[in-house]
């Protein structure tokens, strides 16, 4: 036998199953005898004198089975006598019988695995039929395998990926089975739910092919119990994923903010790697499939985060705080989407609203009635949410269901009967005007303001979003004030403008050029059929200027037609969309942020100063004189904060980090709504620890950046506010003149000094210094500023040149803080710093920091012959400091004057 063997296998190569993926070509291995159909029948009859696969003949049993993988692949691609062979001899039922006659020989990983390669390999859909026909692939994949402790599981779920691969419409029939209309057994699919919860994500892509052809009898058995529990399956394990998140986010014992944040987007990818996994499962289009994952993501995820949020349902198992549930709703229609998703959350948000509005009505606060109210519900009703609604309030409040025919009233009943439409946890001033979510936007946390915010914005954004609920928003509204105030207002100085694309705004009021003739007053007025309002009740009547030259008779009585025209529009804007509504709380808010005492780190403000353009953008409405107020406050306190940092350590460097960080501020404030990733609201979080006092010059260096992006940030919020848009960079012109100044005094030696080489001593003064490895030596120190330059230089002596010396230490001025030692009046201290800004940039944009780059800052002793040597040394070298220092103040002066880009004070007087 072992003769034959060898007569058989001599010529075959066992490596294969490499070559099939195109390393070599196949018809060059294998030799035209060898692969005659007598000699694949040897193959095959070899392997059926196996009674019994053991360990003594295991490797044997693997040597046909590759060989037959081979001899078949080559035979469906070259000859098709070879394939015909195989299919008589009903090879797959050897496959099957081998698994069966097994005995703890492990052979069930390379038996999946040459499987997987031939069914990869199969081109013809005549040998793809077959392999599929006949049950043999159901009876493998059925087949008990032990998978405890082994590496079988990945080759198990390669070959369901490779059998899924080769799904259509027309072998799907081949792996079901059915009773009538009814699929009984879908095997592959069946055992594949039994790795869901496995990390390999190949599993979920065999589910998808499952899903992508499109048979609605496989479509009925994957959404009825108990297979469709798998996708409530998927949903808790996201929930649970969401609260390990949560718990990273919320840790307050993990000193290490850069571990946290690397932690914390490792655990957001794996939450947002699932939302894309359900988008998947939604793109099928199916609308039985997308029903059952969009009632399991809504039932299961979102109204469990939504309604403990808003009152409407006591807090169950899932807990997780404000901002992570802000981030989890958001990604979620950011990534998943889709209309019944996004109308859904949006409905629940509103739902507080209405259904104080509805209360209003019934107990005859409001005068418009509850029609509105009563179209909100019946969508409500259509969108089958209101029921989901109405037991989460009975649950809360003890009460019994609504009765949905008579929705407007025992809902109006309902809710004026139990607090909990009225109340807001967290929070015990908040009346029914902060209720909602509206509570979390009037926040004192930043971070819960911006995450709250974002969602809002993001919902009413959304071309998904029912008109009706776009309406109840306000978003309609503030478009068609923005387009009647464009019409109606002319730009002029301290007021925003719409006049083009992102920068359509409204400026402060003016009078209008009497070149350009008004529309007719009856455009400010819209047709009855009008969805939604035209016109602000904030807006200015004296905008609106005559044809003319006119008297001032003349402009009152324009002005006062237009207000009476306008008057019953604007009162229906006001009791209408919420945006509209509580548009200056949302940017009381946000202002309150930017100018609170003391500051938020510039992450915070940066994310503040995007919602404040967009909102702006948005609303086309002048700031009110609160807002310009605290805007003004936080725009000085950014100036002082700036200049503070003049005093600081890194004053030095406070002109190129305002170069840098322009462009990038710029590019944050434009950022599209689309691409933000709401993830920014967890990374708030941690940005909001303090250090633990020390006074290190990375700390320093943090707190500078920061200061200079702040005051960016205000510069060009208070040219938004002012002109409509946002400033080029002026630092570049500043630079330029810096370094052609700085260039002035080239010619001394000292500029350009550096470690090793010669300079002039004529202004050095003799001290001594004692190095921890070179013992004490005889040196000169010089200070030296030449305009943004600024150096301490420590040189000795030159041996043979008596007015030269060699460079054996630099330090930068800036920082050095010289004080003289109180027991030692010859001893002069110096502190150097040692943090490198540059590789701590490189690192931050790497986003895999290792640990954090706090380096311990470096002290220099010098001793001096005398007392006065000493001070001598110490006012040199703070006479050198300070005329550096006047450098950088003399090209920060432009941008601290309060003119500059415009006075908001004049546009608070106006």
């Amino acid at each position: 036998m072992s003769d034959r063997r060898s007569r058989c296998f001599k010529p075959l190569d066992l490596s294969l199953c490499g070559a099939l993926f195109g390393d070599l070509s196949i018809a060059s291995l294998f030799s035209t005898s060898i692969l005659a159909v007598g000699d694949a029948l040897y193959v095959i009859n070899e392997l059926r004198q196996i009674k019994v696969v053991d360990k003594h003949n295991r490797e044997l049993v693997i040597d046909l089975l590759q060989s037959i993988v081979e001899i078949v692949t080559y035979g469906d691609r070259q000859d098709p006598l070879i394939f015909e062979c195989f299919m008589e001899c009903q090879v797959l039922a050897e496959f099957v019988r081998v698994l069966k006659i097994s005995r703890k020989a492990k052979i069930e990983a390379p038996l999946l695995q040459y499987l997987s390669i031939m069914i990869q390999n199969m081109e013809s859909e005549h040998a793809i039929y077959y392999c599929l026909s006949n049950d043999y692939i159901n009876s493998i994949i059925a087949h008990t395998y032990e998978f405890d402790g082994g590496d079988l599981a990945p080759y198990y779920m390669s070959f369901l990926r490779a059998v899924s691969n080769k799904i259509n419409r027309d072998t799907l029939c081949l792996l079901v089975k059915v009773n009538g209309d009814v699929v009984t057994s879908f095997p592959l699919y069946s055992e594949a739910l039994k790795f869901a919860q496995h990390g390999e994500k190949m599993i979920q892509t065999a589910y998808l092919f499952g899903y992508a052809v499109s048979d609605g009898m496989v479509y009925q058995f994957v959404t009825t119990p108990p297979v469709s529990k798998y996708f409530s399956d998927l949903v808790h394990t996201l929930r649970e994923k969401c609260v390990h998140l949560d718990g990273l986010v919320q840790a307050t014992e993990e000193p290490c903010t850069h571990q946290r944040r690397k932690e914390i987007l490792l655990e957001s990818d794996k939450i947002v790697d699932d939302l894309y996994y359900f988008k998947d499962v939604l793109s099928v289009g199916d609308s039985q499939l997308s029903k059952v994952v969009t009632q399991n993501l809504l039932n299961l995820l979102v109204f469990p985060i939504l309604f403990p949020l808003l009152q409407l349902r006591q807090s169950n198992d899932f807990h997780v705080s404000v901002v992570t549930s802000m981030y989890i709703v958001s990604h979620l229609l950011q990534v998943v989407g889709g209309k019944n998703i996004i109308n859904s959350v949006a409905a629940v948000l509103l739902f507080p609203y209405k259904t104080s509005n509805l209360r209003d009505s019934s107990e005859g606060k409001a005068t418009s009635g509850i029609s509105h109210e009563q179209s909100f519900f019946n969508l409500l009703n259509d969108m089958e949410i209101m029921e989901v609604l109405e037991n989460s309030a009975s649950e809360t409040a003890g009460e019994v269901n609504i009765n949905g025919n008579h929705i407007s009233g025992h809902l109006a009943e309902y809710t004026s009967s139990n607090s909990h439409f009225n109340s807001f946890p967290g929070d015990n001033d908040v009346c029914i005007e902060r209720s909602g979510i509206l509570a979390y936007i009037c926040s004192d946390n930043p971070s819960v303001v911006l995450a709250s915010l974002f969602l809002l914005l993001f919902l009413v954004e959304s071309k998904d979003l029912e008109s009706l609920l776009a309406s109840m928003f306000g978003f309609s509204e503030m478009q068609d004030m923005k387009c009647f105030k464009k019409r109606f207002e002319a730009p002029a100085p301290g007021r925003i403008c719409p006049p083009h694309g992102d920068s359509a705004l409204v400026r402060p009021h003016g009078s209008v050029s009497s070149k350009t003739p008004p529309p007719p007053l009856e455009a400010a007025v819209y047709a009855p059929n009008t969805p939604h309002s035209a016109a602000s009740s904030v807006m200015r009547v004296d905008c609106i200027s005559p044809l003319t030259s006119s008297s001032p008779s003349t402009s009152s009585l324009l002005s006062t037609t237009a207000a009476a025209s306008v008057s019953g529009e604007a009162s229906s804007i006001v009791d209408g969309g919420i945006l509209v509504r509580h548009m200056p709380q949302i940017l009381n808010a946000l202002l309150t942020v930017l100018a609170s005492q003391p500051p938020f780190c510039a992450l915070i403000e940066w994310h503040t100063g995007w919602f404040l353009r967009k909102l702006l953008i948005l609303q086309g409405r002048e700031l009110s004189d609160h807002n310009l107020h605290l805007f003004n406050n936080s725009y000085q306190k950014s100036c002082e904060r700036l200049q503070k940092e003049l005093d600081g350590c890194w004053f030095d460097h406070i002109l190129d980090t305002l170069r840098d960080e322009w462009a990038n501020c710029k590019t944050a404030l434009k950022e599209p709504l689309q691409s933000k990733n709401p993830l920014f609201g967890l990374e708030l979080v941690i940005s909001q620890q303090t250090n633990d006092g020390r006074s290190t010059s990375d700390i320093a260096w943090k707190t500078m950046v920061d200061a200079v992006k702040v005051f960016i940030l205000h510069l060009q919020l208070k040219a938004f506010i002012l002109k409509g848009e946002l400033l080029e960079n002026p630092m570049l012109d500043l630079m330029s003149s810096a370094a052609t100044d700085s260039g002035i005094s080239q010619s001394s030696d000292l500029s350009s000094a550096s470690f090793g080489s010669e300079v002039f001593l004529g202004s050095g003064i003799p001290c001594r210094i004692a190095f921890s490895n070179a013992g004490v030596r005889d040196i000169y120190l010089i200070p030296a500023a030449r305009g943004l330059s600024g150096k301490l230089i420590l040189a000795e002596k030159h041996p043979f040149r008596s007015q030269r010396g060699v460079v054996i230490a630099i330090a930068p001025l800036a920082g050095l803080s010289p004080k003289i030692d109180k027991d030692h009046q010859t001893w002069l201290h110096l502190w150097i710093r040692e943090f490198d800004p540059i590789s701590s940039v490189s690192k931050t944009r790497g986003h895999n920091p290792k640990k954090s780059n706090s380096a311990v800052d470096g002290r220099w002793t010098l001793g001096f012959p005398g007392a006065k040597a000493c001070e001598a040394a110490r006012l040199l070298i703070h006479e050198e400091t300070c005329k550096q220092r006047s450098f950088v103040e003399s090209k920060l002066a432009p941008l601290l004057q309060n003119n500059y880009t415009g006075d908001i004070s004049a546009c608070q007087d106006q």
